[in-house]
């Protein structure tokens, strides 16, 4: 699954044959829930066969229904991957974006997932 970017919508990219999805840009669409669906069925249907994932989730800023639904990717992964040490998440931020930070370690509470905090360097 590759999904391009909008000035709305993230850059989604989900490579089965390594076990990684990423998220990255600004996720704010109209329907959430409609944006999303296609991405939590396929990831819903790779990890009926499949134990091991790693996210990459890079958003310079979400919406409050984009927030709604990545937590819902999270809990479906933290729900098939009984062993947390085969699933973990990437949360890149800029070091300054406290904001992000916190939405991060609450995603990361949340789910029971293992975060890993990486820090951007500020864009010009």
């Amino acid at each position: 699954m590759n999904v391009k970017a909008t000035s709305k919508t993230p850059f989604v990219q989900f490579d089965t044959d390594s076990s990684e999805l990423e998220i990255k840009g600004v996720s704010c669409p109209e329907n959430p829930v409609q944006f999303y669906s296609p991405i939590i069925d396929e990831l819903n249907d790779f990890l009926r066969n499949h134990k091991r994932l790693h996210i990459l989730i890079q958003l310079d800023y979400f919406n409050t229904g984009s927030s709604k639904c990545i937590l819902n990717i999270l809990n479906l992964v933290s729900e098939q991957i009984p062993d947390k040490t085969n699933a973990s998440v990437t949360w890149i931020t800029e070091e300054e974006d406290l904001e992000l930070i916190e939405a991060g370690k609450i995603f990361q509470e949340m789910s029971g997932l293992n975060f890993d905090y990486k820090f951007d360097v500020p864009k010009d």
